[in-house]
């Protein structure tokens, strides 16, 4: 998944901070950008694609609960200014070309010292189709009454 580090990546250009990922140690240095596994969802969407919704809850740790708010503040400002639009990069963090349009962000302080942040896209994908021999020959026998 792709979309993941070009957040990270992307956050990380306007908000130094630690990363953590799963598990969160105990012992975290502030201020810290936590990134959880995101919760996906998918259903049908077309009758040749189905589409999976994601949604990535940033946590954002810093010194008191202002300050954090403030944080995800300026990143979903941020976000906002790029038009929803997160610059994918490669494995080397050296961006593609292509973007991630989010459809938003939402942002609260959840606890003492931690804002969160969530983000939310949609991926389309094609479904698998069943492969057929073609036809090769097909002949037609007329008859008239």
């Amino acid at each position: 998944m792709q979309e993941i580090p070009s957040i990270v990546h992307f956050c990380r250009q306007h908000f130094e901070a630690a990363l953590y990922r799963d598990p969160l140690p105990a012992d975290k240095l502030i201020p810290a950008l936590y990134v959880p596994t995101p919760m996906i969802s998918d259903r049908p969407d077309t009758t040749q694609t189905y589409m999976r919704v994601v949604t990535l809850t940033l946590r954002i740790y810093h010194v008191d609960s202002l300050t954090a708010f403030a944080v995800a503040d300026e990143l979903a400002e941020r976000i906002a200014s790029a038009r929803y639009q997160i610059p994918l990069v490669d494995d080397g963090e050296v961006p593609t070309g292509e973007v991630l349009r989010l459809e938003g962000s939402e942002f609260a302080v959840v606890e003492e010292g931690v804002a969160q942040l969530t983000l939310k896209w949609r991926n389309r994908y094609y479904y698998q189709r069943a492969t057929y021999e073609k036809i090769k020959t097909l002949h037609v026998e007329e008859q008239v009454k």
